[in-house]
């Protein structure tokens, strides 16, 4: 059975109902999941029911079908398919397996969307002990498409997801997860596909995960536009355990949006032929977000980003972890980036998760409790760029009237702490903001505790640059950079730093009144007279 309740209407609500999915015969009897919205669903509000056990999703949003081919003298058929699967071992235990149905050395089905889901409520429910994610979209892992497999995933218009407590979601184990899906599909508590209009506020969504060796989302939208992460507690995904156990592949941490996007008007309007208008990418506020393993944030935009009170905590990788950063832009073999043509930039981001390629960086480059890079407007992405060079390039070019890219993002007032302790690898750097626009970074603390050799605390680039009154804390002999700040126009003041706050380049820049140790003064004194001023303070 897919579901206990499954819905295709419109205007529907589904309200006060005891959902439980769990059966006497264990979870091999059990349902697969609580309610499925199938596409096509209209204005549908789940509210105020108790969603527990079963071994697929308490929300599933969305659905495709499986063409199934007729056998000589008979009729196809159609079968509804979520993406995962879940499959027994001869102890009858569960798996997940994220692969498409068939075998490999079979062609494979056809397999077609329902439909896109509109104006979606879930509100003020209880949603707990599923056997794969709270609240999820359904999506489906095709045939690879040079290095990549094809993904598609459902797509949500005006979702909004409030007041809900998920928790103890994920208690099955999953399997052969590729590293080439990592940042593409995920598991936990809320894992979407492809949003525009998503709200998700005021929910607590905890403890999903039975160990840290699965990976674990919080929240996880692959691709976004106008979503909006408010006063949500996020706690205990994924919590690390005492046993040596090696961690999987796959998606974790806190909140994880790969591909955020704001509709720019030109966009909007060739695409949906509407009047266009300008929306921010992403806005994340308010949120308690503390993940045992994986970022806390992780944002990659095309649009306006602001991220503001929140506290995000954190301990580190797992050691064999390769991060791959997922972009809806194409990449060659080389991971350089290749932008399709002007008038297809929206589809190819609807839909890059069927893209034949993406973007792999480093994960020593990129490994940040807090990673958010920003590349502005969709429409001024040059057509072949690499992905580090592109913000370095824009960063670089002077600010010109009108030559704003829409990539502004705005980190003020956020408490970002890197604990110490669990069998992982902490982060070379607590943040990392970089953007092809400016970047607001004011009175944060990042406090990172453990005693082993970091890069630097904070780094931050962008095309005009402003880090004003933060406080940048390490213990004393893990490196020898509290922050650095590149920027054409930069404005690195008013900080506090156990080591040095170094700001770049030196044109157009004021770098005053950073109260750092007094040998890092002294390397910044442009002249002597400086340094025997210094001294003798």
């Amino acid at each position: 059975m897919m579901a206990a309740v499954t819905v295709r209407s419109q205007e529907v609500l589904v309200e006060r109902n005891e959902i439980d999915g769990r059966a006497a015969g264990g979870r091999l009897r059990g349902v697969i999941g609580g309610v499925h919205l199938r596409g096509g669903c209209e204005r549908v509000d789940i509210r105020r029911n108790h969603i527990v056990g079963g071994n697929g999703n308490g929300v599933l949003l969305g659905s495709f079908v499986s063409v199934i081919r007729p056998v000589e003298g008979g009729r196809p058929g159609r079968v509804l398919f979520p993406g995962f699967i879940i499959v027994f071992d001869d102890d009858e235990c569960p798996h997940i397996i994220p692969l498409p149905p068939g075998r490999p050395d079979e062609p494979p089905p056809e397999i077609e969307s329902e439909g896109f889901l509109y104006e979606i409520l879930i509100h003020d429910n209880r949603i707990e002990r599923m056997g794969t994610s709270g609240i999820a979209s359904a999506y489906v892992v095709g045939p690879r498409l040079s290095r990549l497999p094809q993904v598609r995933g459902a797509v949500v218009i005006d979702l909004e997801i409030s007041n809900n407590i998920i928790e103890r979601c994920l208690e099955l184990e999953i399997r052969d997860f590729s590293a080439l899906l990592e940042n593409r599909i995920a598991f936990g508590g809320i894992a979407l596909q492809t949003v525009e209009g998503c709200r998700i506020r005021e929910n607590r969504i905890r403890d999903s995960g039975t160990a840290h060796a699965n990976p674990v989302c919080g929240v996880f939208a692959a691709v976004s536009s106008g979503i909006d992460i408010e006063e949500n507690t996020i706690a205990g995904n994924g919590p690390l355990n005492t046993a040596n156990q090696q961690s999987l592949f796959g998606t974790r941490g806190g909140i994880v949006l790969p591909i955020v996007w704001d509709f720019g008007g030109a966009i909007a309007a060739r695409v949906f032929d509407r009047e266009g208008r300008v929306e921010f990418a992403a806005r994340v506020h308010d949120n308690i977000v503390n993940t045992p393993l994986g970022r806390a944030l992780m944002i990659g935009a095309h649009g306006m980003v602001s991220v503001i009170a929140n506290h995000f905590t954190g301990f580190g990788f797992p050691r064999r972890d390769d991060a791959i950063f997922a972009n809806a832009l194409t990449a060659d073999a080389n991971g350089v980036l290749i932008a399709p043509p002007p008038a297809d930039r929206y589809t190819a981001h609807l839909s890059y998760l069927s893209s034949p390629g993406a973007l792999s960086v480093s994960a020593d480059a990129v490994n940040a409790l807090v990673l958010i890079i920003n590349l502005g407007s969709l429409d001024r992405t040059p057509a072949y760029v690499g992905f580090v060079t592109a913000v370095l390039e824009r960063a670089a070019r002077a600010p010109e009237e009108g030559d704003a890219d829409g990539g502004q993002v705005l980190f003020d007032d956020n408490h970002v702490l890197v604990q110490a302790g669990g069998n992982v690898a902490p982060p070379p750097l607590c943040i990392v903001l970089a953007s092809s626009d400016d970047v607001s970074m004011a009175s944060n603390q990042s406090d990172y505790r453990p005693t082993v050799r970091m890069t630097l605390n904070t780094l931050v680039i962008g095309s005009t640059v402003r880090v004003t009154a933060n406080r940048f804390q390490e213990p004393r002999a893990v490196t020898t950079m509290s922050a650095l700040t590149f920027g054409t126009w930069n404005i690195t003041a008013l900080n506090q730093g156990t080591h040095c706050i170094v700001a770049l380049p030196s044109a157009e820049l004021i770098d005053t009144m950073n109260e750092q140790p007094l040998i890092c003064r002294l390397r910044q004194a442009k002249t002597v007279d400086a340094m025997i001023t210094l001294l003798r303070q």
